[in-house]
Parts: C-alpha cells; sequence; structure tokens
C-alpha cells in the first residue's frame, strides 16, 4: 500500500500482486479501510491513503478482484455492514463504500443480491 505505484501494477494484472491480494486477509483488509473508521491516533496515510488506494483496487477492472469480492459472502457481510455504522457515516468513507458496491453491482449483479 506505500508503494506509489501499487495501482499501475494492479492494473497491468501483475500476477504476484493480484496473487498476494487475492489472499483472504489482503482481501478482508481492503474491505476494512473503505468501511471502518480508523481510530484517531493512525497515521494520516492510515486515515485517508490506505482507504482511497483500497477502493481504487477493489474497483480497478481485474476480474479475480471483482470475481473474489463478488464470490466472498464474509467479505460481502463486511461491505453492507457499513450500512449498520452508528450515523452519522463518514463522508470519506461512503463515496468509497458506494464506489465500490456500484462498480460490484455493474459487474456481478447475480452476485450481490441480497436474497436471502
Amino acid at each position: 500500500m506505500d508503494e506509489d505505484d501499487v495501482l499501475q501494477e494492479c492494473k497491468a494484472q501483475n500476477h504476484k500482486l493480484v496473487d498476494f491480494l487475492l489472499r483472504p486477509q489482503c482481501m478482508e483488509d481492503l474491505v476494512t479501510f473503505i468501511t471502518q473508521e480508523p481510530s484517531a491516533d493512525v497515521e494520516e496515510k492510515v486515515k485517508y491513503k490506505y482507504p482511497n488506494i483500497s477502493c481504487e483496487l477493489l474497483t480497478s477492472d481485474v476480474s479475480q478482484i471483482n470475481d473474489r469480492l463478488g464470490e466472498d459472502e464474509k467479505l460481502l457481510m463486511k461491505l453492507y455492514g457499513f450500512l449498520k455504522n452508528e450515523p452519522s457515516l463518514n463522508p470519506l468513507l461512503a463515496s468509497f463504500f458506494s464506489k465500490v458496491l456500484s462498480i460490484l453491482i455493474g459487474r456481478k449483479p447475480e452476485q450481490v443480491s441480497l436474497e436471502e
């Protein structure tokens, strides 16, 4: 996340990077960065840079990332859990959440439905 070219490498579908990002813990961390308010004592880059990069990675046109996010019920529930946060929602995180969800709905509509 601290590397300047992580987004470009992901979009270029660097296999090692994509494989790393697809690890369950990495995917969970990416979703956490865009859905949970960071604590007040964390560095600025964790508050702003990491959520932004996480959003960009999750919405990049890398089908493996879209597939993993859309197919993993635990990740989807974590993503949807953002809507249960106490009001008022952080506007920056809300924008990241809505961007990720709109991309998922567009690319994987059958996977992100909330039907029970």
